[in-house]
């Protein structure tokens, strides 16, 4: 039986960059996952980014990545990963990680990453997670960091923003994970959420289900893929009880922030922040990234595209501000 207590190889190199003590020494097999965990790393660009010192550091752990063709940077897959990955950007004044970049060179210059890894990696089974710091390390669960910035949203954003907030992360949420795990092929779903084929498409499927309270929000969905109970329902027929409201409920709302930005385009611009953050916008930016990611024969991903042109103009205008123009 494996000690519940070790850690594993590509946990132990990730985190020994944020070392509370030094482990062992690594074998010639482990160099080569080593090698293999730092191909999948990516990092942050900004004199910010630039070490100065060893505390001045973190690294986010994503499902995935997937280079933006609008603006060559290396997003999450995950629209709660990637809304992470852009916050740390403006709360930071960083930038996006950029592909077509020599990695090697960036490592010794910049000290801020993301990185892909499994959700099993870690004991909630659930990212994104963060680690900071180099003396002393912090390691943040995906709940913690999700609740050290809704703090802050309540903060910064208006009662009315965050019901604009709350109802993406419901609505649009809901209708993303659906899709991505009921209707996408196997193919489909791993580009977004497997980095490593030898990962089990079923325990990280199990373990997103979980995410956002979604299990929560939708007991039977979630039932019926854990297959905790028996459902008496055909497949096609859970499709359509179960799915395809989740669905049409998510485009109805994204018609909704279409018409919104439509009537007034500049409404959340980062203009209008220059001293806090705007969190409502880099949602949107978030969601209607992911969406487009989606392969281009899906369904949510033609009703955006078809359905919601002011929508994506809105996005790719917001990102331009995350982007390293070097």
């Amino acid at each position: 039986m494996a000690n519940i207590f070790q850690i594993p190889t590509p946990l132990k190199y990730i985190f020994n960059g944020f070392p509370l003590k030094t482990y062992g020494p690594i074998s010639n097999t482990d160099k080569s996952m080593v090698k293999e965990i730092e191909s999948r790393r990516y990092y942050f660009r900004g004199t910010n980014s630039i070490k100065t010192t060893l505390d001045d550091t973190f690294l986010l752990g994503v499902y995935n990545v997937f280079e933006d063709e609008q603006t060559n940077s290396i997003l999450a897959t995950d629209p709660i990963c990637l809304f992470v990955e852009i916050v740390l950007c403006q709360q930071n004044s960083l930038k996006l990680p950029q592909a077509n970049v020599n990695r090697d060179t960036e490592r010794d210059a910049y000290t801020c990453s993301l990185a892909c890894l499994s959700p099993l990696s870690n004991k909630g089974e659930e990212l994104p997670i963060l680690a900071e710091g180099f003396k002393k390390r912090f390691i943040r669960s995906s709940f913690l960091i999700n609740e050290s910035i809704k703090i802050k949203m309540q903060h910064n954003q208006s009662n009315t923003e965050m019901l604009y907030v709350e109802l993406l992360d419901s609505s649009i949420y809901d209708g993303w994970i659906s899709h991505v795990l009921f209707t996408l092929d196997k193919t489909g779903f791993s580009k977004l959420y497997l980095f490593d084929t030898n990962q089990s498409v079923f325990s990280v499927k199990e373990s997103l289900i979980k995410s956002n309270g979604f299990s929560l929000r939708h007991r039977r969905l979630s039932e019926y893929l854990s297959k905790k109970v028996t459902i008496h329902t055909k497949t096609e027929d859970i499709q359509k009880e179960l799915i395809q409201p989740i669905v049409s409920n998510c485009e109805e709302t994204l018609l909704k922030f279409e018409e919104i930005i439509k009537k007034e385009p500049t409404l959340w611009s980062n203009n209008k922040y220059d001293t806090i953050i705007n969190y409502l916008n880099i949602k949107i930016i978030s969601y209607v990234k992911c969406l487009l990611n989606l392969p281009d024969t899906s369904s949510l991903r033609l009703f955006l595209v078809e359905r919601c042109p002011n929508l994506i103009k809105y996005a790719e205008d917001s990102i331009i501000k995350y982007i390293d123009e070097q």
